[in-house]
């Protein structure tokens, strides 16, 4: 299967080649169409994520479409992208992934508008997220959405947003988090000015785990948001979560609380920008951790929930070269919903990465950078109900180095 790796970085290559001689052309047409190729190798000390680290090298190679088109009061985004990657030592998670996206958006009269949007995504699950006994084994996480909304607006100054979502996640070897999900929701916007606007909102969530005897979750959610823009200078984002939890299964207790995010970027100059994310979300959520690792969002998976912060900058040091710093924790919490287990038997786990990341723009459309990285966690164990201790999360640490090449025509 290596010869399929060879093959595409063969191919990036060639198009380096031949491309790069008309790139001065190509970056004056009017084209709706992208293309980018990439790859990346990296090594990491503890690629296992255990206690007893096992390092490995990974080389990535990636071909990514895109066709962005704007026609009247209409738009079109279409996307594609195939991955290779191929390792060093575990040659069983040698994989090729795909992703495929699409969104229409469309105004209707003088204040309607309608965005249909779809989702496919088929890689390698994330390897912290695998089971313990399994850190090692291959699981193909396979994921897919469809989403429609339909909003009203008056002149800028409110607007109402009704949405609806289903999704699937599917795991190869990890059948009880399984889940199918569907939403609805209904928010309403003001606009006090062009910078700044409030939402209140609500929706209705229903999760259900297919592998987990057909348990359904269904959470009720109340959400308050801000958005405050000035241009060229700072950007905050923040949404409050009161969610409220309830299931088909007697053995399962309801359960209310709190999630959210909160993004916040400052640029004092335009050499130098501050950013701020924090982001709390459950199990059903099924969304990002805000914890990212070697480039990729972690998961969230069933029955956690994570609350994680993370602070970077990024310094333009001249007109090619960027330089930037993430340092991101995130602290798990077992959520112990289910009758038989005793949340006071477990403990937490945290999570802390530092990034350091260095970018070479050799041209418009070829750029080339390094990163390294420093990450650990902590312990997580809990107790059964015959009293008998059991890992949740391992204590780990590890270090990591990774250099990429990226050329994009577009």
């Amino acid at each position: 299967m290596s010869h399929i790796a060879i093959s595409l970085r063969a191919i990036a290559v060639a198009a380096f080649a031949c491309l790069a001689s008309n790139l001065a052309q190509a970056g004056e047409d009017n084209t709706p169409f992208s293309l980018t190729l990439a790859h990346d190798i990296a090594r990491d000390s503890n690629f296992s994520k255990t206690t007893v680290a096992q390092g490995e090298t990974v080389n990535t190679s990636s071909a990514k479409v895109g066709f962005d088109k704007g026609y009247g009061r209409q738009t079109y985004n279409l996307g594609a992208k195939l991955t290779t990657a191929r390792h060093a030592h575990n040659t069983q998670l040698d994989n090729n992934g795909k992703m495929l996206n699409a969104a229409f958006g469309s105004g209707l009269l003088s204040n309607w508008n309608v965005r249909l949007t779809g989702i496919y995504d088929e890689n390698l699950n994330q390897i912290q997220n695998n089971d313990l006994g399994g850190r090692l084994d291959k699981n193909i996480r396979k994921y897919q959405d469809t989403g429609f909304s339909v909003q009203y607006g008056n002149g800028g100054t409110w607007a109402m947003i009704g949405s609806l979502d289903t999704n699937k996640t599917r795991y190869s070897i990890q059948p009880e988090n399984n889940a199918d999900q569907d939403s609805r929701g209904f928010k309403a916007v003001y606009y006090s000015s062009d910078a700044l606007n409030f939402g209140l909102g609500s929706r209705l969530v229903s999760t259900k785990y297919i592998g987990r005897a057909d348990l359904v979750q269904t959470d009720k959610n109340i959400d308050m948001s801000v958005d405050w823009r000035v241009t060229g200078l700072t950007d905050l984002s923040a949404v409050l979560t009161r969610r409220s939890s309830s299931y088909n299964n007697e053995n399962y207790t309801p359960s209310k609380g709190f999630g959210g995010e909160l993004a916040w970027r400052y640029t004092p100059s335009g050499l130098l920008n501050y950013g701020l994310t924090v982001n709390r979300t459950t199990g059903s959520d099924r969304q990002k951790t805000g914890f990212n690792y070697e480039g990729a969002d972690v998961l969230n998976l069933a029955d956690t929930v994570s609350t994680s912060v993370a602070l970077s900058t990024q310094l333009r040091l001249t007109s090619k070269i960027y330089l930037s710093a993430v340092y991101s924790v995130v602290n798990y919490t077992q959520d112990n919903n289910y009758t038989g287990l005793d949340k006071n038997l477990t403990s937490d786990s945290k999570g802390r990465r530092l990034a350091l990341d260095g970018t070479y723009e050799i041209m418009r459309s070829l750029r080339t950078g390094c990163g390294y990285a420093l990450y650990d966690q902590t312990l997580q164990e809990g107790r059964n109900l015959f009293n008998q201790i059991y890992v949740i999360r391992p204590k780990y640490s590890g270090r990591s180095v990774s250099c990429n090449v990226n050329f994009t025509i577009d």
